[in-house]
């Protein structure tokens, strides 16, 4: 039952991005699922791990900086009307 290896490893690294707020390991968490559905599926473990990768790559590579962005952009302030 290798995904349940792959649902613990993702809830570990979702409890340690809980800790360190830096994102990486969330979007890490998110691939271990994947590799857990590839697993589900009766995946062979090189398509389990190259699930892992591609997933992960794509979300530390992709998702991470637009979401960094996202942080760091100034919070919107609206005036109040003037009467």
């Amino acid at each position: 039952m290798p995904w349940i290896v792959w649902l613990i490893a993702a809830a570990a690294l979702g409890v340690a991005e809980f800790f360190t707020l830096t994102l990486a390991l969330g979007l890490l968490s998110g691939a271990a699922v994947v590799a857990a559905v590839v697993a589900g599926l009766g995946g062979p473990l090189l398509l389990q791990i190259l699930a892992f990768a591609v997933t992960g790559a794509d979300g530390l590579l992709v998702v991470r900086p637009i979401a960094r962005r996202h942080m760091t952009r100034p919070p919107v302030v609206r005036e109040a009307p003037t009467r």
